[in-house]
């Protein structure tokens, strides 16, 4: 703990002038604080869990406390909304040119041609699968 006032003004002096200037370091105004407090500067700030800690307890547990859950809620503090709305600019309001829209329609009415053109021509011209006979010669007159 700071007893000495002498040192409680300069170091809030020190403080106000970090603050002032645009390129002040974090860290100065978090080792003030902490030293006026009279805590230590390189505490670890409590982060919230977010993840629950392993908890082993048996399984007829976990089912029972899953049932009850089911039935009977636990009652929660109503939600509070802390987001504002953003203006932003309507991407429909602003008028499509009708050269892109008509190169647009002609795109997709030329591939879909092309696809039913392939399609349709493949099935008009089949091409016969050879039959072909592989056979190996295998020479047996040893085992005869």
């Amino acid at each position: 703990m700071i007893t000495n006032p002498n040192e409680v003004e300069d170091l809030e002096g020190q403080l106000r002038q970090a603050l002032r200037r645009e390129d002040a370091p974090v860290s100065v105004a978090a080792g003030v604080d902490a030293r006026l407090r009279g805590a230590s500067m390189y505490q670890a700030p409590l982060e919230p869990h977010l993840l629950n800690p392993v908890v082993d307890e048996p399984v007829w547990q976990t089912i029972w406390g899953n049932l009850v859950g089911l039935f009977q809620r636990e009652k929660l503090p109503p939600l509070v909304l802390t987001s504002h709305p953003v203006a932003v600019v309507d991407p429909f309001r602003v008028k499509r040119s009708p050269l892109s829209s008509a190169l647009s329609v002609g795109a997709h009415v030329a591939v879909i041609a092309l696809i039913i053109f392939l399609v349709i021509e493949a099935g008009r011209h089949p091409q016969a699968v050879k039959k072909s006979l592989q056979m190996a010669h295998v020479d047996i007159s040893p085992f005869r």
